[in-house]
């Protein structure tokens, strides 16, 4: 091949600017994150341990007692969505994911954020060590990464391979002597790396693809690997090995299955391993053959490895195995079964459900989640319990289903007034459920016939439905809530029906209904993402410009203001037992004081959300948790309350002593629920009034200090129950 050693064309085009930056550790206090490993990126073998990359975070597994340890974005990985790892020659580890670079040295995780010309975190997929630097495959092409300079920055950024197209995904890169190999969605490229300068310029690389060499088959290069001084090119439709042979370049296809995409390729003894979305596959002078998997449910590999004459296979859906001769293992970290969360629900006792989008559903009991066995046909919508403890599941395409501890009960067509989508019969689809009292209300989509809501008595199965006869003129329904006689069902097109149904929904002879849109009311959109009550009865309403609460004195809307870049499209809304309310967003995770108005904003750069787009929200009834579902797992918040009640007998005031230093210090306290806080001197005169959503800033009704000493509190809750209790006030 022609060596190319100088830049003799101009570097022209758009000039891209990317950022990196080492972030200052998140607050990561009070969060936790639960997530699934059954998606494994890739498997790598050093420090006596294997060493699994996956969707959900990083797993070591010790290969002699199958011990495992899962590092997640909370314990400083930033992420959990990662791709590649690699030890450097000074023995620290390195781990690509998304937006991040992340440094682990001395049990410390330290991150280097990658962000586009428009301040987007950037994915990186693959790298190399090269001494000082690192090479970086990204989503929009080559980085190089000085890990001296300033402490770590990118020294360059490379999108132009020869006549490739330009910024293409780089899958992997292959360091060979002073050459560097790229795979790319759009080919293969090669240059000299010796003056890196020398890659600005696409003249400088020599680049394969489909179109030059039909031989190859494939231009979306997945993987690369030099085997007996031969490069070996994994593709998404196959492998091949490159031939040069004078001036003459070619590509020669090893005999594994058609259409398998290689995800990775290593060496043990003297063969070459192969592992496919058809298998795993081993190459060597003998030739090639296929490794007995036939114990694994799964032959979509991504990565592996053999230990002590013990295989290691990663899987895209089925986490980690490792065997040989056919039998095989799963190693089980009891995790849930995906990371896409639609849906979560808690039950008093502790008890957690959640719905994994195509996943299924499962449930979560102490630290360990089992799938539920039902039939999810394509995709699971909503989890919910009822009054009674007992699981309801909403599912797209097969309906509802009701879960006892001795039976499962699906409602369908044959069943219930529940309808197949209109040229589907058969095709139910429950995009949302509220249970109001004995009654459950489903948001049945594209029902046949127009009928877009059914009622279901959960004691006697009795069900009918509501739609065009009823007023409801709508069947694209999409979120549906319930409370005291009414239902609120949310439209992608039409706005939202308030539907009275009085004392009972099987009477309609007193119903009645109002529509909300955008042309007859404050409405801001006519496609609703999520409506929802509150504790005092009213309901919410979150579309994509926005949230708005409805006013019953004026029959309309009040737009609530968001923070500024929070939003603004809503797509998940609840309510704590403070009724404090928690929106979800695409951009983060926001709570509103019920009392003041302000807003606490949480994203992935600033606390331990673990994705920012936020799919489902639950309360837990028992810890007062907030749990935000979201395409890349769990992330549970704790009350800023220490421990917190729901008896006001036992409410106490955190921290107690109350030692002010600075004048920023707070007292909050831990009652769970909804009161007013009294704050008097030890001779009775009352000092300061404020709800239990606000903190006490050691300052009276007249906002001056409070001198030292004893205070006493009273907690009054809406019910009239009261709490009572001691603080000691130190001005240092």
């Amino acid at each position: 091949m022609e060596e190319k050693t100088l830049i003799r064309l101009l570097f022209l085009g758009v000039v891209l600017t990317f950022f990196v930056s080492a972030t200052p550790a998140a607050n990561l206090e009070g969060w936790t994150t639960i997530t699934s490993s059954r998606t494994v990126r890739g498997v790598e073998y050093f420090n006596d341990s294997l060493q699994v990359i996956t969707s959900g975070g990083w797993l070591r597994i010790d290969p002699l007692s199958g011990g495992l340890t899962k590092t997640t974005n909370t314990d400083g990985l930033g992420t959990n969505d990662l791709n590649d790892i690699l030890r450097d020659q000074d023995g620290i580890v390195w781990i690509a994911g998304d937006g991040r670079l992340i440094k682990y040295a001395d049990g410390q995780c330290m991150q280097f954020l990658f962000f586009d010309g428009d301040e987007n975190l950037l994915p990186l997929y693959s790298l190399a060590d090269d001494g000082d630097s690192l090479w970086i495959g990204t989503s929009i092409g080559l980085a190089l990464f000085s890990k001296v300079n300033d402490g770590g920055q990118i020294e360059d950024f490379y999108y132009r391979y020869g006549s490739l197209s330009t910024e293409p995904v780089v899958r992997d890169v292959l360091l060979s002597g002073d050459s560097i190999w790229i795979a790319t969605s759009v080919g293969l490229a090669v240059a000299d790396r010796r003056d890196p300068r020398l890659l600005k310029s696409f003249v400088n690389w020599t680049s394969f693809d489909e179109t030059q060499f039909p031989s190859l088959g494939e231009d979306d290069i997945t993987a690369l690997y030099l085997y007996a001084d031969t490069l070996t090119v994994g593709t998404a439709g196959g492998a091949y090995q490159l031939l040069i042979d004078g001036i003459d370049t070619s590509f020669s296809a090893l005999a594994i299955p058609d259409y398998a995409r290689v995800a990775d390729m290593n060496e043990s003894g003297d063969s070459l391993f192969l592992y496919t979305s058809n298998g795993v596959f081993t190459y060597s002078s003998d030739g090639i053959s296929m490794i007995n998997t036939s114990g694994i449910p799964s032959s979509n590999f991504t990565g592996g490895y053999l230990v002590d004459g013990i295989h290691w296979f990663g899987l895209t859906d089925d986490g980690i195995y490792f065997g040989s001769a056919g039998i095989y293992e799963r190693i089980n970290d009891y995790g849930p079964p995906g990371n896409y969360v639609t849906s979560l629900a808690s039950r008093s006792d502790g008890l957690v459900a959640g719905a994994y989008n195509f996943n299924g559903a499962a449930v979560y009991d102490d630290g360990k989640w089992a799938a539920l066995d039902i039939n999810t046909r394509d995709w699971v919508t909503t989890v919910s319990f009822d009054g009674e403890g007992e699981l309801w599941v909403g599912i797209w395409g097969n309906g509802l289903y009701h879960l006892t501890d001795e039976s499962a009960i699906n409602y369908d067509e044959n069943n219930s007034s529940l309808r197949g989508v209109t040229g589907a019969a058969g095709y139910v689809v429950v995009n949302d459920f509220a249970i109001g009292g004995t009654y459950l209300f489903a948001s049945n989509y594209l029902a046949f016939g127009g009928n877009p809501v059914t009622v279901i008595n959960r004691l006697t199965t009795q069900s009918q439905s509501f739609g065009l006869a009823d007023g409801i003129t709508s069947d694209r329904g999409i979120t549906i809530d319930a409370h005291s006689g009414y239902f609120v069902l949310g439209t992608s097109n039409n706005g939202v029906y308030y539907y009275y149904y009085g004392p009972d929904p099987f009477n309609k002879s007193d119903d009645s209904v109002v529509n909300f849109r955008e042309d007859n009311s404050r409405l801001n959109a006519n496609s609703v993402n999520v409506v929802r009550y509150d504790n005092d009865g009213v309901f919410w309403v979150g579309t994509q410009f926005g949230l708005l609460r409805y006013d019953y004195g004026v029959d309309n809307f009040d737009v609530i203001e968001l923070p500024l870049g929070f939003g603004p499209e809503v797509t998940e809304l609840i309510f704590d037992r403070r009724n404090n309310a928690w929106i979800g967003a695409r951009n983060g995770l926001a709570r509103r004081n019920v009392t003041t108005g302000e807003f606490d904003v949480f994203t992935s750069l600033n606390s331990g959300l673990t994705d920012d787009h936020i799919t489902g929200l639950m309360v837990d009834q028992r810890t007062g948790d907030t749990w935000a579902g979201t395409p890349s797992g769990i992330s549970i918040r704790k009350p800023d309350l220490g421990d917190p009640t729901t008896d006001i007998e036992n409410a106490i005031a955190l921290p107690n002593p109350y030692v002010i230093r600075s004048g920023s210090e707070v007292v909050r306290f831990n009652y769970d629920g909804r009161a007013v806080v009294r704050i008097y001197t030890v001779n009775g005169e009352l000092v300061r009034q404020i709800d239990v959503n606000e903190d006490w800033d050691g300052k009276n009704q007249q906002s001056q200090d409070c001198a030292s000493g004893v205070y006493l509190y009273h907690l009054t809750g809406d019910d009239g129950s009261v709490g009572r209790g001691k603080l000691l006030l130190v001005r240092d």
